[in-house]
């Protein structure tokens, strides 16, 4: 959990005496207040007074309940995070303190009337953020004018997104930017759940496109009967907020609203949508500076898009899965038959009859080649997969796996550029499971060809086929 401030020092946003359940299902009543987050990566917090709830105090999870002002609090989940001093009326007492990762605010009663207005805030994102003019004086931001709007999004008939950019001024006087989108019709959903699925697989593209994750921090829905409802989510560990260099995403800005539109319309259509989105958040995680680790991340990441590949082509196994059983059993006798197998130990017998069992699957190498023909993906130019000795970017992943280590700081050197081209061959790959042209995006030859990795890898791709293998 994250860490609460040492001295919550700003009065609360609401208090009054909530009513509690407990993990171990218990309900208390007792009297809390809630802090409600200043920006949209912030934590949500409350204080609870407990000093005569021990059942609350002893919880390491709970939910509660405020309705204060005509307005209803519900905090979905609650984590115990240590204690403070807290005055609440009668001098300062110690107070529990509660990490809220879901916060549902509502005003009036929503059901059964019509959206009027919905809204989802996220974390930054240089390629989805508008370009404003702006003018900051005695601490009010307005915009003058618009010198780009981003990017529009429609995966669905009844769903499309406006995203941009809100600004507000700090105490310190200047202006602090956020990003949102809007539902350009939101009388057509019923929810502002509805839309948050797909918004999801727009996020997931979207950071694809920029390097980073961009999550959603919440909502905000207005209803024709004037009812209000604000949602705080905060259960995620929020990604770092600074600048994306556009001119280094992996597609353009000028290219972003017809990469999500295209992208995301292929994404919901595909049977492992999931896989492939987690796919994707692991080509991001796996660009850290580090060598070895990113390299096992990314390799992880191109096992995953190969899973995919079997599940789409029906290649998970070379010979049917129900006829396999039988054959399998027939090797096996004919194995056991043989003089050279009966003088095994128990456990070389064992481990042979396991060796067996992988027969039926297709390999690493054979499914790559598959996959890249099938999708048409083009590596020629890039530090090859599949190769002789222990030079491809494969027989570098298995030498890390297997414990045959780099002996030197020059081979690990060495290895930084074969990370890279790693990652170009899975960025290339996703990509290509995307339906989107490689050539419209910076890991095409052209763009590449500005890169100094790109060009210098011959020569320690000749190191590693020099090397003995060990």
């Amino acid at each position: 959990m994250s860490e609460p401030p040492a001295h919550f020092d700003r009065p609360s946003d609401f208090k009054g005496s909530g009513s509690f359940r407990t993990s171990h299902g218990a309900d208390v009543i007792a009297e809390c207040c809630f802090f409600l987050p200043q920006t949209e990566i912030a934590k949500t917090w409350m204080l609870i007074r407990a000093k005569t709830q021990t059942l609350i105090a002893l919880s390491w999870k709970f939910s509660c309940e405020l309705r204060v002002e005509g307005q209803s609090l519900t905090a979905q989940e609650v984590f115990h995070s240590g204690w403070t001093g807290w005055n609440w009326g009668e001098g300062e007492e110690n107070s529990l303190v509660g990490e809220v990762t879901k916060l549902t605010i509502a005003h009036g009663d929503a059901q059964n009337s019509a959206i009027t207005s919905a809204r989802f805030f996220l974390t930054p994102s240089s390629l989805l953020r508008s370009a404003d003019i702006l003018s900051v004086n005695e601490g009010e931001v307005r915009v003058l004018g618009i010198a780009r709007t981003g990017p529009r999004c429609r995966v669905t008939e009844n769903i499309c997104f406006q995203f941009n950019s809100s600004y507000y001024a700090e105490p310190s006087g200047k202006s602090r930017q956020s990003l949102h989108c809007d539902v350009v019709d939101p009388i057509l959903i019923q929810q502002p759940t509805d839309a948050s699925e797909i918004l999801d697989d727009i996020l997931t593209i979207a950071a694809l496109a920029e390097g980073r994750s961009i999550l959603l921090t919440g909502w905000e829905a207005r209803y024709e009967n004037r009812a209000h409802v604000r949602y705080y989510r905060r259960d995620f560990t929020a990604p770092k907020e600074d600048k994306v260099d556009i001119d280094d995403t992996l597609i353009s800005l000028k290219d972003i609203e017809p990469f999500l539109n295209s992208a995301a319309t292929r994404l919901v259509k595909l049977t492992s949508r999931n896989t492939l989105k987690q796919a994707i958040y692991f080509t991001i995680s796996g660009q850290k500076p580090s060598i070895a680790s990113s390299f096992m991340v990314l390799f992880t990441t191109l096992e995953t898009l190969l899973n995919v590949f079997r599940l789409q082509e029906n290649l998970e196994a070379i010979i049917p899965k129900k006829r396999w059983p039988d054959l399998r059993a027939k090797v096996l006798s004919m194995l056991a038959q043989d003089e050279s197998v009966r003088i095994l130990t128990p456990g070389r017998r064992t481990a042979l009859e396991n060796k067996v069992a992988q027969l039926n699957q297709i390999s690493f190498p054979d499914a790559f080649r598959g996959m890249c023909s099938s999708y048409k993906i083009e590596l020629d130019d890039l530090w090859p997969m599949l190769g002789p000795k222990d030079a491809g970017l494969y027989a570098l992943r298995n030498r890390i796996v297997h414990g045959r280590l780099f002996t030197s700081d020059s081979e690990w050197f060495r290895l930084a550029s074969a990370k890279y081209h790693l990652l170009w061959t899975l960025q290339r790959s996703v990509l290509a499971f995307l339906d989107w042209p490689i050539e419209r995006s910076r890991v095409s030859p052209h763009s590449l060809s500005l890169k100094t990795l790109y060009s210098s890898w011959h020569d320690d791709h000749q190191y590693f086929l020099s090397l003995k293998s060990t």
